[in-house]
């Protein structure tokens, strides 16, 4: 009876974790559409390939899983474990070579994000536009991103002499005899992570945006899928000890 009821709770507790594994890769594999579709997230493609990879591959060991507890087949579900096991180390291998090569990326697309906000938060119009006059750039990779956004590219994108080759401009041309605009983007600047990831409460008069950290989610994602993996594997090793 005790063996019988122990059986029971554990294959709910199995149950329980394909149905959130199943979820949470789904989650993942549509993040990494995302990411492999977007043009403004060009740099991070391969991280959304290897996202997709890796949830397609999950999705697969956990219809296996799905088949070795309904048919409480022993082979199968030893089977499901170990690939789990694997599955969890690589992705674990994975993740962790994406978040060390992911700073210069990462800040390209903060760098995207807070070029939407110059018009709401002042700390991240003072800090482009100090960005761009102490850098002598314009934009992420040009002043093309401004009118991306349809945003008007601000004064400090324009300069009177030109010492470096930059093409002339009508509209620099309003801004005091400023005939000249920065070609060159910021995403390369050396202080562009520290002035562009100021952050600042908007004006009371704009509607407050509610954005999540792109790195945050991912990691309270990670968190979250690795603690369901390991609770998998040890239901299903003790699914099958049971069922032995």
């Amino acid at each position: 009876m005790d063996k019988c009821k122990g059986f029971c709770i554990t294959r709910q507790v199995l149950i329980c974790c394909l149905i959130c594994q199943a979820l949470t890769n789904i989650s993942v594999m549509a993040v990494g559409a995302c990411i492999a579709i977007d043009p403004r997230k060009a740099e991070v493609k391969g991280h959304g390939f290897i996202m997709l990879i890796l949830s397609v591959m999950f999705l697969c060991i956990l219809a296996a899983g799905t088949i070795g507890l309904i048919g409480e087949y022993t082979s199968i579900l030893l089977l499901f474990a170990g690939l789990m096991i694997v599955g969890f180390l690589v992705g674990a291998f994975t993740h962790l070579m994406v978040f060390l090569t992911a700073t210069p990326e990462e800040t390209v697309q903060k760098l995207h994000l807070n070029l939407e906000d110059y018009k709401n938060i002042k700390s991240q119009k003072k800090a482009w536009d100090l960005m761009q006059e102490q850098n002598r750039c314009c934009g992420i990779t040009g002043p093309d991103n401004w009118l991306y956004y349809n945003l008007s590219i601000p004064s400090t994108c324009c300069h009177p002499i030109d010492n470096s080759g930059d093409p002339p401009s009508d509209h620099c041309a309003l801004f005091n005899g400023s005939g000249y605009i920065y070609r060159k983007g910021c995403s390369t600047s050396w202080n562009a992570p520290r002035l562009v990831y100021q952050t600042d409460e908007p004006d009371q008069n704009t509607p407050k945006r509610t954005r999540l950290n792109f790195k945050q989610s991912v990691i309270y994602m990670m968190v979250f899928d690795y603690i369901s993996k390991i609770v998998c594997i040890v239901s299903a090793l003790a699914v099958s000890w049971l069922v032995w």
